[in-house]
């Protein structure tokens, strides 16, 4: 038998080696390669051990035409993480007899979207936090169910929203005011709030596409419980403590929150418990939850039995990329649940502009290319590259576009769309008679295209006809100019102009009739100088009219 006093110091020493391999870790310069290496413009991280905070950090800048650096206290978009927090509300209800978990939610409200069907009226609270509720995810016209009530696993933020209806009829208060009481003020959560806040204009995030151009940052004015969470991550790491150390609910509540309620699919190490997912990995059962509204990306991942945890959030479309690398990193663990959602990897749009915005063409390109020289199509399909080319023609990278589109033509040579994608192109270049050689091989694919048949009746050498003349003056460093409007879909490319004796002409039959218009010149609309006649559309746009007698 080993003397008790050798065991005591095989056991200090074996802490004291954890506590040194964790101190070691270089954090900082780790966060900071990441998120340089996917392209992620901010990142705020907060990493749990012992049950205590061990490393707050802050990297990256909170918006790159400002390069204001993030701080502890910028506040990022929670998105889906904003359930998991209404959950841990929802259980201190259930504690209190506020609400059952088990009690069909339609004898506290009844939902006037599901008059038409009875299988509603089988949803409870536990469904609803399992996302076994048969709801949506989101609705898409009229509420139906896609399966019985909790028969399987079905991601849904719809149940969320029904469930937050429930619970202010039941407390007959604002959900805002009720997660202040019941979460944010107890667990000191003081920069978190489900609608904006004014103190928060001070230091927030800006969202980032994936190639970190800024985009409108949402300021929600009202709740939706399910995604409009606005926080920091040392703010959430409140939350996640509470749950590692068992703080304002009772234990055998916590027990509810982790016993696994649904499986996800086949998978033998995924289930949803009562707010979170639960995964099981070599280093036992975590809880986790992602975030995700398109360009802010969460997440927070904790181990209940090994009291540690992290929350990050990011202001990219890329930030769930870093999810492997982190966990890998920090847990020396792997995140089943993120593999199997795929954010992890590149879709092929993505690598295709990340390639050739960052590599050049000819460098970028390879990736896709078979030995023959041509696209290999199990990488990308051609829908792909017409995306990728539109996302390459807003950041100006002309070259790689025509290039791109030259190995298109190769790959896909009976393509109409190759063909009028390549046409198009040329005549936003201002290569008319190459458009015009590349509409005309288009229509011969597909003759009986209305819109290319009149693309060409413009162009060069035909003789423009109709009752209808568009001109417009100045504008002679163009290189392209059109007019849309409702008599043709608004499609940019259907009426081209062409520059006579210094002028952009062009010329379409119309019926009699009230029409609305713009010019559009290399992409950008304008009103028609030579008309003061404007109407207002639905969506508030300004826009000619033209009265045709």
């Amino acid at each position: 038998m080993i003397p008790f006093k050798h065991y005591l110091i095989t056991v200090l020493t074996m802490i004291i080696t954890i506590s040194h391999t964790f101190a070691q870790k270089n954090y900082r310069d780790f966060f900071n390669q990441k998120i340089k290496a996917y392209h992620v413009p901010g990142l705020s991280v907060v990493i749990i051990r012992d049950n205590k905070i061990a490393y707050t950090g802050v990297h990256g800048i909170k918006a790159s035409d400002t390069n204001e650096p993030v701080t502890a206290k910028t506040v990022f978009s929670a998105a889906s993480l904003s359930k998991p927090c209404f959950a841990y509300a929802v259980m201190k209800l259930v504690e209190t007899g506020k609400i059952s978990l088990d009690k069909p939610l339609y004898q506290y409200l009844p939902n006037p979207d599901f008059a038409h069907e009875e299988n509603y009226k089988k949803i409870t609270t536990r469904m609803i936090l399992s996302h076994s509720s048969g709801l949506p995810n989101w609705r898409n016209g009229k509420l139906k169910l896609r399966f019985e009530p909790g028969k399987k696993f079905g991601y849904s933020g719809e149940g969320y929203v029904y469930l937050m209806k429930v619970v202010e009829h039941i407390l007959q208060k604002p959900i805002n005011d009720i997660m202040q009481t019941l979460v944010f003020q107890p667990l000191g959560m003081l920069r978190s709030s489900y609608v904006w806040q004014d103190s928060f204009e001070t230091d927030y995030a800006t969202p980032h596409d994936y190639l970190s151009c800024t985009k409108p940052k949402n300021k929600p004015q009202k709740v939706n419980i399910a995604s409009s969470l606005q926080t920091t991550a040392s703010d959430y790491a409140r939350l996640v403590l509470a749950l590692l150390n068992k703080k304002g609910l009772k234990s055998r509540t916590f027990k509810n929150i982790l016993r696994p309620q649904i499986k996800l699919d086949k998978s033998e190490n995924l289930f949803w418990g009562l707010g979170w997912g639960l995964q099981q990995t070599q280093k036992g059962k975590s809880i986790w939850q992602w975030g995700d509204n398109g360009i802010f990306k969460a997440y927070a991942l904790a181990y209940p039995a090994r009291k540690e945890g992290i929350v990050f959030f990011a202001n990219s479309y890329n930030g769930l990329r870093l999810v492997p690398d982190i966990v890998d990193f920090v847990f020396q663990d792997k995140s089943p649940a993120i593999e199997r959602l795929g954010y992890h990897k590149l879709r092929p749009t993505q690598r295709m502009v990340e390639n050739l915005m960052y590599q050049g063409y000819e460098k970028g390109i390879q990736y896709f290319l078979e030995d023959n020289g041509l696209l290999d199509t199990k990488k990308i399909k051609e829908r792909y590259v017409y995306n990728a080319v539109r996302q390459l023609n807003w950041h100006q990278k002309y070259n790689e576009v025509k290039q791109l589109l030259q190995i298109t033509l190769k790959t896909f040579p009976k393509s109409f769309k190759a063909h009028k994608t390549y046409g198009d192109f040329c005549m936003s270049r201002g290569e008319v008679k190459e458009a015009t050689k590349y509409y005309v091989k288009a229509l011969r694919l597909k003759p009986n295209d209305q819109l290319v048949t009149g693309i060409l009746k413009q162009l060069p050498p035909q003789k423009q006809q109709g009752n209808v003349t568009f001109q417009l003056s100045d504008y002679f460093y163009a290189k392209r100019v059109s007019v849309a409007g409702d008599f043709n879909k608004w499609d940019k490319t259907a009426l081209p102009l062409v520059r006579k004796n210094g002028i952009w002409v062009g010329k379409i039959d119309l019926k009699p009739g009230k029409y609305r218009y713009k010019f559009v010149i290399d992409g950008i609309g304008i009103l028609d100088p030579k008309h003061t006649n404007t109407g207002v559309g639905e969506y508030g746009t300004i826009h000619s009219i033209l009265v045709v007698k």
